[in-house]
């Protein structure tokens, strides 16, 4: 006998985030080409010129004390983590 397979409840949303990925794929790409080589050139200047100004900035708060050291919590949160499933 043919046994009836028992249809998975959430198999209707297992597609859903992959198409919406695809969709605000498509259209960045439809935006890009339809903004022309000139603004997508501009834009591209535009970040390039950013990156080592935003580097400069960060070095100099960095060296006048103004960003908070940076805290490792990975040991902390296994230790949480496998507590929870205990």
């Amino acid at each position: 006998p043919r046994t009836r397979r028992t249809p998975n409840r959430h198999s209707q949303f297992r597609d859903g985030p992959l198409a919406i990925a695809c969709t605000g794929l498509l259209f960045s790409l439809w935006v890009t080409f339809a903004a022309g080589y000139q603004a997508v050139y501009q834009a591209i200047v535009i970040v390039m010129v950013g990156l080592p100004l935003y580097g400069f900035l960060k070095a100099r708060k960095e060296r006048l004390g103004l960003v908070p050291e940076p805290v490792d919590q990975a040991e902390e949160m296994l230790v949480a983590a496998q507590g929870a499933h205990a």
